[in-house]
């Protein structure tokens, strides 16, 4: 799948769903930022590569508050709701990684892997603040896995040459997330998280995976 059909797909998604997800416990957003990212086993270090990620996401509110109909919300006092989330997306993530001045001899000299990735994340907030007269919580833990599947990739040699046909790179990826949102207002957050795949990269050589550190800005409707 392309790139502009993926972000296309996307955008259809999300604004075909939008009125129903305004009148149930959602909160439909999008997501824009990057990724730093290395491959463990293809003995280049560091997170020297950069690759930006971007795509709709939406989070399902999972406190009482939430549930609540149009008129019993009117009615209600202004407080801290929505503690307690789901989160989950539909994202085109760049990965790879890149030959530093400090690394020693090895097949690569960088590799860039395009996956559209759906993360499922639990978040729990805390820190109350106030915004246009009403409490939210300004900053969200998470913890979840993301499953990514593979759009192409490239693999360059130490030498130069383009080693892409060589490599047998696995379509599907399992990865653990860990991290965390600062939400500035109830409607843009800032978001960092680790990020570490579980599964093999190369069906072939075997003990090559994804780890990353992402970084990006949530925007909810």
């Amino acid at each position: 799948m392309s790139l502009h059909k993926y972000l296309i797909i996307s955008l259809l998604l999300l604004f075909s769903n939008l009125t129903f997800l305004q009148a149930q416990a959602f909160e439909a957003g999008a997501a824009l930022g990057f990724n730093m990212s290395q491959i463990d086993g293809d003995a280049l270090f560091g997170f020297r590569r950069i690759g930006f990620t971007v795509g709709p996401t939406v989070n399902i509110n999972l406190s009482e508050n939430a549930i609540l109909n149009n008129t019993e919300q009117s009615n209600r006092k202004p407080t801290v709701k929505d503690k307690s989330q789901v989160s989950f997306g539909i994202l085109f993530s760049q990965l790879g990684s890149a030959r530093g001045k400090y690394d020693g001899p090895g097949d690569f000299d960088k590799i860039r892997i395009n996956y559209v990735e759906v993360p499922l994340i639990y978040r729990l907030k805390d820190w109350k603040g106030e915004y246009e007269n009403k409490e939210y919580y300004r900053l969200g833990f998470e913890a979840g896995l993301t499953y990514g599947r593979l759009i192409n990739f490239r693999a360059i040699g130490i030498g130069g040459d383009d080693i892409t046909d060589l490599q047998n790179f696995n379509t599907n990826a399992f990865n653990i997330n860990f991290g965390a949102t600062y939400f500035i207002n109830p409607k843009l957050g800032v978001h960092a998280h680790w990020s570490k795949q579980l599964n093999d990269l190369d069906n072939d050589a075997g003990q090559m995976v994804n780890r990353y550190i992402n970084v990006m800005l949530y925007y909810y409707l």
